[in-house]
């Protein structure tokens, strides 16, 4: 049970010895004793994600770019950019299991709407891409049969029908 100063953080999970990792208010938290206690890993994180098939490895996004650790959370290196942020917030960020240089985040097109954008990268963050091909509420990145586990749900909902009545599904980025 994570402690109760993290109870409205993003939570993620290390897949290789169980470190819990917490981000709130713009940093990155790690736990080594199941969420007990927490030491800050890295500020300026506003979404991380954990893939099973790099088991150490933690993602970050923040305003300066993607941050990788290797070693479960002990240090960070900068591995691309970031894409144009700015004052959308962002709603969520995920890893492919399958190609780890494949990530999207779903962004606020502005502050004023509930519309949203998926931004995406195939190589690690060197580049971005605005997909302006689609308008799904849901986005997934190749997996390793997991459903739903690497998808960004930008609504909170899945598979459902749209104020219009058209039926909302999946798009592979």
């Amino acid at each position: 049970m994570v402690n109760k100063d993290m109870a409205k953080a993003s939570i993620n999970v290390s897949y290789d010895d169980g470190t819990v990792y917490a981000v709130k208010d713009g940093s990155l938290y790690r736990s080594t004793n199941k969420g007990e206690t927490f030491t800050l890993a890295q500020s300026g994180i506003i979404y991380a994600d954990t893939i099973k098939t790099q088991p150490k490895y933690v993602y970050g996004i923040s305003e300066g770019g993607v941050y990788v650790s290797k070693n479960n959370g002990v240090s960070f290196d900068k591995q691309g950019s970031a894409p144009l942020l700015g004052t959308a917030g962002v709603r969520d960020f995920k890893v492919s299991p399958a190609d780890p240089d494949r990530m999207a985040l779903g962004r606020r097109s502005a502050l004023t709407t509930d519309n949203y954008d998926i931004v995406y990268t195939h190589d690690g963050g060197s580049t971005w891409q605005t997909s302006t091909s689609f308008k799904f509420q849901c986005v997934c990145l190749p997996g390793t049969g997991e459903s739903n586990k690497h998808c960004i749900h930008l609504d909170g909902l899945y598979n459902r029908r749209n104020h219009r009545g058209q039926r909302v599904g999946r798009h592979t980025v």
